[in-house]
């Protein structure tokens, strides 16, 4: 866990991105447990938002949540 200040996005304009930093073996275990059914990676990404989305994707993180909007 960390803490962002995402004051910075706006005032620093920073940028933050992330990845994985997953191996290929990696990959191909997760491959092969999501179908055996092992794993399910719907679960993995269940949304997609501009910045004007950001808090509300935080605290949904923070609070393991899914605001189903349409």
């Amino acid at each position: 866990m960390t803490e962002l200040d995402l004051g910075d996005v706006i005032f620093k304009r920073v940028r933050i991105f992330g990845h994985s930093a997953s191996t290929i073996d990696d990959l191909r275990t997760m491959l092969h447990q999501a179908e055996s059914g092992e794993l399910s990676p719907n679960r993995a990404v269940a949304a997609i938002g501009s910045l004007s989305a950001a808090r509300d994707g935080l605290i949904s993180v923070r609070d393991a949540t899914f605001p189903a909007r349409s």
